[in-house]
């Protein structure tokens, strides 16, 4: 009887064992290539945070240039209402209102660049060198922009402030009487109204080129007048005696 022989075996260890890696790949830790992925991975993470943020500061700061752009014209509006002298057409309402609206826009600008720079260097540590730089010179810049525009608007404040005080000025003085009397047409006195002075005598013939005062007659004779007056009297009178005489008969003179 032939002896039993037991069939080729084989090894099939190696499959097992592979099969065996691949499971515990699936299931363990990363290999060293994934792992480059995913530090690749969390690098372009941050390159495209950074983008969002840059684009972020660059939006808010076009809308405070658009804002200072919009408070200038307004500013110049101002200023042209300001520069009108006329008291009969003041727009005084108009450039309260203008004042009031450009106050709150400076006050508004001045907060959303203040909010800015805050973001801008919050976000320093997260950017290159020459991304913060150019952050701080667009900050620097919208501020010197709303500085020069909040001058201008105290300057037109004070231009405005002169104007007001020149109007009370002509207003006080078209009210004013002349003589600085309150009431000065009632109180001037018509001229022969007038009582003469202590110490003078004037008579009515004075008016006619009379001279009167103490110690002189005020008599017609004492006058100009009055002189040429008593010699065309004497005048008539020496005539009057004339023809009186050439009417008497000469029997009545003998």
């Amino acid at each position: 009887m032939a002896a039993f022989q037991p069939a080729s075996l084989r090894d099939r260890t190696g499959e097992f064992l592979a099969i065996a890696d691949r499971l515990q790949k699936r299931q363990g830790t990363p290999s060293t290539s994934s792992g480059q992925e995913g530090a690749a991975g969390l690098g372009h993470g941050t390159t495209v945070g950074a983008t969002r943020g840059q684009s972020e500061f660059a939006r808010r700061a076009s809308a405070i240039g658009l804002g200072i752009q919009k408070t200038s014209a307004k500013l110049q509006k101002l200023a042209n209402l300001a520069r009108r002298t006329s008291m009969f057409d003041d727009p005084a309402q108009e450039i309260a209102e203008l004042s009031g609206m450009i106050k709150t826009d400076i006050q508004r600008l001045n907060g959303e660049i203040a909010e800015l720079q805050a973001a801008s260097a919050a976000q320093d540590g997260g950017t290159n060198k020459q991304s913060a730089r150019h952050s701080n010179t667009v900050v620097d810049d919208l501020r010197l922009q709303l500085k020069d525009t909040t001058k201008e608007f105290q300057d037109v404040l004070s231009l405005r402030t002169d104007n007001l005080k020149g109007q009370d000025s002509r207003r006080e003085l078209f009210s004013r009487p002349a003589g600085g009397h309150e009431n000065g047409f009632l109180e001037r006195e018509p001229l022969l109204g007038r009582s003469a002075p202590s110490g003078t005598n004037k008579s009515a013939h004075s008016l006619f080129g009379g001279q009167g005062g103490s110690g002189a007659s005020s008599g017609v004779g004492s006058s100009g007048f009055g002189k040429k007056w008593n010699k065309k009297m004497k005048m008539i009178g020496r005539k009057e005696k004339t023809k009186e005489a050439k009417m008497i008969p000469r029997s009545a003179s003998i």
